[in-house]
């Protein structure tokens, strides 16, 4: 009986003292996570690009529940983007880099020789890149996984260079 009691307190001496683990800080391990862009086979979604609090682009899905395989339309999912995030988005930090004063409506979108010609109602060089981007890969998202289209943003002030999302399509 006195092995068991001496072994007893032994074992409870031990858990008592844990296992040698110091405490220690909170220890950076790299950047946050980053989002994989969903495949073309995934698109039954409708899909926009958003910034992300660390200034990267990233997809947003916008509407759920579409049959397989189903896209919506590039003047929509532009006419979504150029009204910028939602409540749900913002308050996960997500922006445009589209400014808001100078946000320009969608005046039409037109397809031809490979390229998707956006045509908004106000002026597009003053966009920065990343804000081009913004519109060139929601647009891009759009289009069948099969066909290979440059996007050509167009405004009061001319016309862009036709451009391809930076982002990889999966």
């Amino acid at each position: 009986m006195r092995a068991r009691t001496t072994a007893a307190v032994l074992v409870a001496g031990l858990l008592a003292a844990g296992c040698g683990i110091q405490g220690s800080d909170v220890i950076e391990a790299g950047g946050p996570a980053k989002v994989a862009v969903p495949s073309s086979t995934e698109r039954s979604r409708a899909l926009m690009y958003l910034v992300t609090p660390d200034g990267e682009l990233a997809p947003v899905v916008r509407g759920q529940g579409f049959p397989a395989g189903y896209t919506v339309a590039p003047s929509a999912m532009v006419r979504m983007l150029l009204g910028g995030p939602n409540d749900r988005e913002r308050a996960a930090g997500l922006r445009t880099e589209v400014p808001a004063r100078e946000r320009p409506e969608l005046v039409g979108v037109e397809f031809g020789n490979g390229v998707v010609r956006v045509q908004l109602g106000g002026p597009v060089r003053s966009l920065s890149a990343r804000a081009r981007q913004q519109v060139v890969c929601t647009v891009e998202a759009t289009q069948p996984p099969d066909q290979e289209s440059r996007v050509e943003l167009t405004g009061s002030d001319g016309a862009l260079a036709p451009a391809d999302c930076e982002i990889p399509r999966g």
